[in-house]
């Protein structure tokens, strides 16, 4: 869609995005954005699927518009605060929340909100939806829409990550109309306006009702009477600085106009020093997830929703090669390097791993970075350099692993390991448990009386001694243990943690 975008634009202007709900808008949005950067405004909202172009009727995932030549002033806002009921989503599965503080989302939510059934989640998630901080001190809203048949908890349009940190957030009628005002007002920095473009999360309606009236004439007369259209949509999306972000529970204004009158506000970071505990503990929960592909989205996700960063990119140093693994806002390494030879000083730059041969970890922000900003990105670079660094050790231990499958490393006897196993294991074991802190344990045993029985009954009743001394041992230690035959009646065993 994007190069579709550039292929037939002037290269800027602003974009009307019009995606089915269904869709899972946050990745579509990065990869827009990738390849046409901030030199366009991102408007828009979740429709439905159907959609009347000039080309007829669209039945798909997502429709884009683009205006040029004309200016666009927009805000947007929930007037949604949050309660004092932090949670921790500890389990996920695909777009589900499988876990909310360690138990199904279910019981998390009546414990905080009272007792009701599953088929009343979207009405109680209309009320109570979940609200995730950045360091501006706002709210990133996701709406909670369905229980599956195992008790997930499932989202409509973005998934939340493992390890996200929120809050039941709460609108009261007065909050949400004052934010509509707030947002209206905000809107009209264009000279001559010519018409506006308003996207109101449906929920908004059903939860004002008679008092949604209220709403439209509140923007009606803020805007003096300009034209105007407007969708009831399922999720918005509207740019933080440039950079766009898919919200929900919002209003969105955009009035248009011939040129826009002032700068575009930009916002600093003023967020509490509970809410930089949250922040803190989701940079703490990034994980390697089992493929780095999946890794470089989460860390995107996280960046953009934590810290706003207007552009990010990651060169990430495979084979003696700078590729780009991960990015936002970028989609030519050359792109990055250039900005990387004269830094400003709204962005960062962070070498990661080797010295000689670092990868490249850069933000750039939509203002001057304070000491506060500096710290947090120095954190979250050091955990991705970490869960890097974790990843790597994984992919020498399935190397290694590979390289003893051509080895002979059991014992044909007994079907424990020889000694030749049980030293390469133990080693690589012990290594682990060293590089975790963890404690290990190394028992060596000795069978008694196994010559006087191979004398008295011969080898045959002796290697069955052995092979049941064995099993003995397979069934009293864990499958974690490295279980060893080192010797004709001498046995080992390295236990870890």
């Amino acid at each position: 869609m994007g190069r579709e975008v550039q292929r037939t634009s002037f290269g800027e202007g602003t974009l009307v995005i019009l995606p089915d709900p269904a869709l899972e808008v946050p990745p579509f949005l990065q990869g827009l954005y990738n390849v046409l950067g901030p030199r366009f405004l991102y408007l828009g909202g979740g429709t439905g699927a159907f959609r009347f172009t000039e080309q007829g009727v669209n039945l798909g995932p997502v429709s884009v518009g683009v205006f040029e030549n004309v200016a666009f002033s927009s805000a947007a806002d929930h007037g949604w605060s949050p309660t004092r009921e932090l949670l921790v989503v500890t389990k996920t599965r695909g777009r589900e929340v499988v876990e909310i503080d360690g138990i199904p989302p279910f019981e998390a939510y009546r414990e905080r909100v009272g007792d009701f059934s599953q088929e009343d989640l979207p009405r109680v998630g209309t009320l109570y939806p979940l609200g995730f901080p950045s360091i501006f001190g706002d709210f990133l809203i996701r709406d909670p829409a369905y229980f599956t048949p195992d008790g997930a908890m499932g989202f409509v349009g973005a998934s939340i990550p493992e390890g996200a940190v929120g809050y039941l957030m709460r609108g009261e009628k007065e909050s949400l109309l004052a934010a509509v005002a707030r947002v209206s007002q905000e809107a009209t920095c264009v000279e001559d306006p010519l018409f506006a473009l308003v996207f109101d999360c449906v929920s908004r309606a059903l939860i004002l009702g008679e008092a949604f009236e209220e709403e439209l004439k509140i923007v009606d007369d803020t805007l003096g009477g300009l034209p105007c259209l407007g969708f009831l949509s399922v999720g918005e999306i509207h740019p933080r600085g440039q950079a766009p972000l898919f919200r929900n529970k919002t209003v969105v204004v955009a009035v248009a106009g011939k040129k826009r009158a002032g700068k575009r506000f930009l916002s600093v970071c003023d967020a509490s020093s509970e809410v930089e505990l949250a922040i803190l503990h989701e940079i703490s929960a990034l994980s390697f997830p089992g493929s780095y592909q999946e890794f470089f989205r989460e860390m995107v996700e996280r960046a953009v929703r934590l810290f706003g960063v207007q552009r990010m990119a990651f060169l990430w140093r495979r084979d003696d090669e700078l590729q780009l693994a991960a990015s936002w806002g970028f989609s030519d390494p050359a792109e990055v390097q250039k900005e990387m030879e004269s830094p400003k000083e709204h962005q960062r730059i962070f070498l990661l791993g080797e010295q000689e041969a670092p990868s490249v970890l850069f933000f750039e922000a939509s203002y001057p970075l304070r000491r506060r900003e500096h710290r947090l990105y120095a954190l979250f670079a050091r955990k991705v350099e970490d869960v890097l660094r974790f990843a790597r050790h994984l992919e020498e231990q399935e190397q290694r692993l590979r390289e003893l499958e051509h080895l002979s490393l059991t014992d044909e006897l007994t079907g424990v390991y020889n000694r030749r196993g049980f030293l390469v294991l133990a080693e690589h074991a012990l290594l682990a448990a060293q590089r975790e802190g963890k404690e290990a344990g190394v028992l060596f045993l000795d069978l008694d009386n196994l010559k006087w029985i191979n004398d008295q009954f011969g080898h045959k009743e002796g290697d069955r001694v052995l092979r049941e001394f064995s099993g003995m041992l397979r069934k009293v230690f864990r499958k974690s243990d490295i279980i060893a035959r080192i010797g004709g009646d001498e046995f080992a065993v390295l236990l870890s943690g």
